[in-house]
């Protein structure tokens, strides 16, 4: 799954380009759980976060939030691809539900506001 993600995006040169950075884990509070880079203390740049819940996210992360590209999946199997700011869809993404149909647009706040396909 993460190769096919690292390949739509053309994130396997991003996820290079951060090699200085060390990658760790951290397990929160909450049980969830981070793997990926940090900066300056704070969750930065590329990594997995996975919750308790059973949903996953894999992409960039800011002080951390979800920010920039990364995929995001329910634990129903729903799953979110594109841009993501403030731990939100924002940006162009592609959601794709539990029954596999694909929706292609402009996403503000976690809300479809232009549909492409």
């Amino acid at each position: 799954m993460t190769e096919i993600l690292y390949n739509a995006f053309g994130l396997k040169d991003f996820v290079n380009e951060l090699t200085p950075d060390i990658p760790v884990q951290y397990t929160f509070i909450e049980d969830d759980f981070y793997m990926g880079s940090f900066r300056n203390g704070a969750v930065e740049g590329f990594g997995r976060y996975m919750s308790s819940g059973g949903a996953t996210y894999i992409g960039q992360m800011k002080d951390y939030d979800f920010c920039g590209y990364g995929a995001y999946r329910y634990k129903t199997g729903k799953m979110y691809i594109g841009q993501f700011k403030g731990s939100c869809f924002n940006g162009l993404g592609i959601m794709i539900d539990e029954k596999r149909n694909v929706t292609v647009g402009n996403y503000k706040d976690d809300e479809l506001t232009e549909r492409f396909y």
